[in-house]
């Protein structure tokens, strides 16, 4: 979650802190949410490690990935990187209209995680 939504739990550092205390607790990134909060989206990451257990992807502006300005290559390297091998899913506003969203959120992705 981002500062706009809750004063809970918003940056990488402070999930780490609440881990270390409940051992049996893990992230679910948000490159979106992600991308708001932490300096690096993509040493997020990398930071996070193994202790990611989902993803959920948006673009920088909330779109499928492909429609904005993250570099979906430097996430899915970095994901492999930690050894990754969950889900991805994509939450993101379906715009313009479904079959767009689609399309280019799997052409997107597909190749860089196959």
């Amino acid at each position: 979650m981002n500062r706009y939504e809750t004063d809970l739990i918003n940056k990488l550092d402070e999930a780490l802190e609440i881990i270390k205390q409940f051992k049996n607790i893990k992230i679910l990134l948000d490159t979106f949410h992600t991308m708001l909060e932490e300096r690096n989206v993509y040493d997020a990451i990398l930071k996070g490690g193994k202790n990611i257990a989902h993803v959920h992807v948006a673009d920088s502006n909330r779109l499928a990935p492909g429609l904005g300005m993250l570099d979906w290559e430097k996430i899915v390297f970095r994901l492999k990187r930690i050894g990754y091998n969950g889900y991805i899913s994509i939450e993101a506003r379906i715009e313009p209209d479904l079959d767009t969203f689609l399309r280019i959120g799997i052409e997107t992705l597909l190749p860089l995680i196959t």
